[in-house]
């Protein structure tokens, strides 16, 4: 019973911490006006947003469609059996300029500090490619 008290109290004091940040971290936010203000707004309030490359309007997108256009086709070559569980390839392209470049577009992640509402730092880039299979699974639930 104690050890499960102190896990309250450290869980307590974990949140408290957060909301502190956040408190302090509000003035600094980035200014976000149109259509990247509604997209933060979406994701706050519903959790996700649908947009389009063209609305998003990030000066990298046209670099980064020509280098996944000629690197997608080399993904998912393996040949799967419609009738087993087939998990995902999961590519990190990091090491592709136009891919990083494009993750870390200021837009982009100024959109992401006003939904996480503390300074993001950007990781890279990953690609996923789901199978169709019979039995859904993980994300294709």
């Amino acid at each position: 019973m104690l050890n499960g008290v102190k896990e309250k109290i450290f869980l307590l004091k974990d949140e408290l911490d957060y909301r502190i940040k956040l408190r302090q971290h509000q003035s600094k936010l980035p200014v976000l006006i149109g259509h990247d203000r509604l997209i933060a707004n979406s994701l706050q309030n519903e959790g996700i947003c649908i947009t389009t490359l063209e609305k998003l309007g990030l000066p990298s997108t046209s670099e980064l469609l020509n280098i996944a256009g000629s690197y997608l086709p080399s993904m998912g070559r393996t040949n799967y059996n419609s009738s087993e569980q087939n998990p995902p390839e999961i590519y990190k392209v990091t090491h592709l300029n136009d891919f990083f470049n494009w993750g870390n577009e200021s837009k982009l992640l100024n959109i992401l500090e006003n939904y996480i509402g503390l300074p993001v730092a950007y990781h890279g880039v990953q690609i996923r490619k789901d199978f169709i299979n019979q039995s859904q699974f993980s994300t294709m639930l």
